[in-house]
């Protein structure tokens, strides 16, 4: 409907944003195409911060597919970010800052298991957090570092990160952040410890009060 909106009030870019939101209800090749879909309302110029956003979406699921091809996405995220001023074009992109493009290359690398750059993107990611007071964004990428620590194989921090997004996330009632979180929940069920647990218990129970819609 808010697609349907858009268009016939002649705005592309809101259409834009439509697709880029629902590319997060969807995944791997049918996440790809939605996103593709958002890129072709983009004009030829402007509008970085959106461009940046959705190459930086196009490089997460063409990394969960294992298609290198993500890097070079994620290379032209960077360069439209540069160029981008996401606090005066759209209200949508005012989230869109180097503590979250880390995030984006976070979970790109986590996707392909490049421990390297996971380790490298994670710090960026978490030294970005040190300065802010944005929780809801916080919840975010604490969620992307967990899901991080998992990959490489911390357990222990995997767990850590996780509790942090959820306090976050609790603290602002993000389902946004909550979304995120749900992406470690295999990775916390398969934990036999009891902090994993309990956080999962906490995790299951935070998201039956809040919804799981993005906000």
């Amino acid at each position: 409907m808010s697609a349907l909106a858009a268009r016939e009030a002649g705005h592309p870019v809101i259409q834009a944003c439509t697709y880029a939101y629902k590319s997060y209800a969807v995944e791997g090749v049918e996440a790809i195409q939605v996103v593709r879909q958002a890129q072709a309302f983009l004009p030829a110029e402007g509008d970085d911060a959106t461009r940046a956003w959705l190459l930086a979406r196009e490089a997460e699921e063409l990394a969960s597919l294992g298609d290198r091809q993500a890097v070079e996405q994620l290379r032209q995220a960077e360069e439209a970010f540069h160029r981008a001023k996401p606090h005066r074009e759209r209200v949508w992109t005012r989230f869109l800052d180097s503590g979250r493009m880390a995030a984006f290359q976070l979970s790109t690398y986590v996707r392909f298991g490049d421990e390297r750059h996971v380790t490298e993107a994670g710090q960026a990611a978490l030294d970005s957090i040190s300065q802010s007071t944005d929780h809801k964004r916080a919840a975010v990428i604490y969620a992307d570092v967990a899901q991080a620590q998992f990959q490489i194989g911390d357990s222990a921090g995997g767990v850590s990160y996780a509790r942090r997004a959820l306090e976050a996330a609790q603290r602002t009632e993000s389902t946004w952040g909550l979304q995120h979180l749900g992406t470690i929940e295999k990775a916390l069920a398969s934990q036999q410890d009891q902090a994993a647990r309990e956080l999962l218990g906490d995790l299951i129970a935070t998201r039956r009060t809040l919804g799981t819609s993005p906000a």
